[in-house]
């Protein structure tokens, strides 16, 4: 799954392996990752990304319900639902 952040500077990926699933946030203009450090092991799968209105949280949701909430800035995860 793939979001633009709202001002289009910022893309967000979730992708899934056999080991890991990853959350990750580029810069669109240089292609730099910004975190790669959103890894979540094991299931549940990311099914589905996007940023809130200001571009400042990015909500991933999961293939078993659940929703977490990202500080885009330093990678805090700041809310679990479900």
């Amino acid at each position: 799954s793939v979001a633009y952040s709202p001002d289009g500077s910022k893309l967000a990926s979730g992708s899934k392996s056999k080991r890991e699933n990853t959350l990750n946030v580029w810069n669109v203009k240089d292609g730099i990752s910004l975190f790669r450090n959103f890894r979540i092991h094991g299931p549940p799968a990311v099914s589905a990304v996007a940023f809130s209105p200001d571009g400042l949280m990015l909500a991933s949701g999961y293939n078993d319900g659940t929703i977490r909430v990202w500080d885009v800035l330093d990678g805090t995860l700041l809310h679990t639902f479900g």
